[in-house]
């Protein structure tokens, strides 16, 4: 390997994945697009993944190291730090890139000033092509699927990365800051990969985030629907609430008399 940064980090996530993780790093070594770097980030396996990392870690592409880690989003974490690449992309130790040619579609497109480049994904099981192009409405019932996404580096830095408080969405959450944001964006039609929709967020309720998702959407300036209700919903309740009529009875009078000495 050179000591020139590459144009793009492409990085796995793993734990026990022997069954697939094969599948996944054909899909990437075999890309007719050669600027990248390939790191995986495996959480300690034991029926053999390691095995399959180091066999296709000797020519160099691919690089890996294999330690208990804190969850999905730490070992992303780990792999944001370690990355070298103007651009990261993540992808999954059960999913595959769509075409050998996917990468070099995508690095060929003038998308101008985006820091944030997203197409499609086809689900492994339905088929189905997942999920066209995103606004806030859209964002505030549905997540664009990162292994569709390619983010700056730059971008992930500034943001600061996931935040563990969320096991299996926060990814979700990174989504809405930048949306948020206005931070620039391309998307195009490609499907990018071939997603495996019942994985491990297939099986897991991440109840936290669902629990402060209409919060977040506000948090984070996602203009929506959803978080006009939850706005409401809100004030609604204050309205309603005993600290807010005791509050009233006792600042209304006040307001009055401050307006009459001002006609004065």
């Amino acid at each position: 390997m050179t000591n020139k940064p590459p144009k793009l980090s492409i990085i796995t996530v793993s734990l026990n994945s022997a069954a697939t993780i094969g599948a996944t790093i054909n899909s990437i070594l075999n890309q007719t697009f050669t600027d990248f770097e390939y790191l995986v980030l495996d959480g300690g396996s034991i029926d053999g993944t390691v095995e399959i990392l180091q066999a296709n870690s000797e020519h160099g592409k691919l690089i890996y190291n294999s330690e208990k880690d804190n969850g999905i989003y730490d070992a992303m974490n780990k792999g944001l730090k370690q990355a070298r690449g103007e651009w990261i992309y993540f992808i999954g130790s059960d999913d595959v890139l769509y075409s050998e040619d996917v990468l070099e579609k995508i690095f060929a497109m003038d998308s101008a000033d985006a820091q944030v480049i997203y197409g499609n994904v086809q689900l492994l099981h339905s088929g189905k092509i997942y999920d066209g192009l995103f606004d806030h409405e859209k964002l505030s019932q549905n997540n664009i699927c990162h292994q569709a996404m390619f983010v700056k580096k730059s971008l992930y830095e500034r943001i600061g990365g996931f935040n563990n408080k969320y096991p299996i969405a926060a990814d979700y959450e990174f989504n809405m800051k930048w949306m948020g944001m206005g931070i620039p964006s391309f998307y195009t039609t490609e499907t990018v990969a071939i997603y495996n929709e019942q994985g491990l967020s297939f099986d897991v309720w991440d109840k936290q985030f669902h629990f402060d998702r209409d919060i977040l959407l506000v948090q984070h300036g996602i203009v929506c629907k959803r978080s006009f209700d939850y706005l409401k919903q809100k004030n609604q309740q204050l309205v309603n609430s005993q600290r807010f009529r005791i509050g009233d009875r006792i600042v209304s009078p006040i307001a009055k008399i401050v307006a009459l000495l001002k006609k004065r």
